[in-house]
């Protein structure tokens, strides 16, 4: 085999070596700085969009795992046939409703800004709305 024609083993897995004469280097610093630099700037132009997509996403499945829980443990009271009663107050469903769910913590509503992770919250139409100015209203 001809030294001029052909790669050593080695020489490929350098990227070096003579191919009829000309010289096959590898990149330059500048070369390699410049596709680092590219690559840099398309991660932080795609990166915040790809996670906020993983957040919905996360969000989406923490809400629809609740709302299974919540329907789950409606049904079980249902047939036990304890949707049928009235109940003297909220409390008094909620203490039956925490036999068949669990519930981490109970905030009255006089102390509802207390119990909530965030001072505002945004609702479905886009408005702002502060927990500490949460009032309790009945329905008649």
């Amino acid at each position: 085999m001809n030294r001029n024609n052909a790669f050593t083993l080695v020489e490929a897995t350098t990227h070096v070596g003579t191919w009829k004469g000309s010289c096959k280097g590898a990149f330059t610093l500048a070369e390699v700085l410049i596709t680092l630099g590219v690559i840099g700037v398309v991660a932080a132009i795609t990166m915040p969009t790809v996670i906020a997509n993983i957040n919905e996403r996360v969000n989406s499945e923490r809400h629809a795992n609740i709302a299974m829980k919540v329907t789950q443990a409606m049904e079980q009271m249902r047939a036990h046939g304890l949707l049928n009663n009235t109940y003297p107050s909220t409390e008094s469903f909620v203490d039956e409703l925490q036999k068949y769910l669990k519930i981490a913590k109970r905030c009255d509503s006089e102390h509802i800004a207390e119990c909530w992770p965030t001072e505002k919250v945004i609702d479905s139409n886009g408005d702002e709305f502060e927990i500490s100015k949460a009032e309790l209203v009945f329905a008649e």
